[in-house]
């Protein structure tokens, strides 16, 4: 896949890959603190059968670094939205991965913990130009069924979010059932921050 110049950020515990040569900037979700979830913990419900499973990963474009830190770990096939196809991973550590591929941005990825997933910290954030639209991928815990960006609502779909903001935005909020909703804020280049409210 070809990659246009891209700013993208990720909160991950300690990864960010790109492929293609993209500006990254990698946030580590441990900075802000312990992480206390907000909603399930649980195994992915995506990844109990395999019906959105890809046969070869290589096949939608994926190369090294991503396929060699997925390291032969099943893909999945999740949501599409905004000119995004996402995929969710479970490595064989337990840590789950996003990926994000596009015809225009190429493809990115970000990983992080069961408790992260629980917290709507799995997410990255990819931009081609300063004044484009913002695109948030992550993954949606089971008991996640919504996702906003600037008051607009996103795509949660097989355990992924897709939704789009404005050019500066940098914050999106999910929601679940119970009246569960968090709102993170990935404050770009600097450390993430999380506001959790539980109903």
């Amino acid at each position: 896949m070809k990659t246009t110049t891209a700013i993208r950020a990720g909160l991950a515990f300690g990864v960010a890959a790109i492929a293609g040569g993209a500006i990254a900037a990698a946030l580590d979700g441990n900075s802000a603190g312990p992480t206390s979830p907000t909603f399930s913990t649980a195994p992915l419900t995506i990844l109990l059968n395999d019906t959105g499973r890809v046969p070869d990963a290589t096949a939608i474009g994926l190369g090294d670094p991503i396929l060699e830190y997925l390291d032969g770990a099943p893909l999945y096939l999740a949501a599409q939205a905004n000119g995004i196809t996402a995929y969710v991973a479970e490595l064989k550590d337990g840590t789950f991965c996003v990926i994000a591929a596009s015809g225009g941005d190429g493809v990115a990825m970000t990983c992080g913990t069961s408790d992260m997933v629980g917290s709507g910290q799995v997410t990255l954030r990819t931009q081609n130009r300063p004044d484009d639209p913002s695109y948030f991928v992550g993954i949606a815990p089971n008991d996640a069924t919504g996702v906003q960006v600037d008051g607009r609502p996103g795509v949660v779909d097989n355990n992924v979010f897709i939704a789009t903001g404005k050019a500066t935005t940098d914050t999106y909020t999910i929601t679940g059932d119970g009246g569960k909703r968090t709102t993170i804020d990935m404050e770009i280049d600097q450390v993430p921050n999380q506001a959790q409210q539980s109903g």
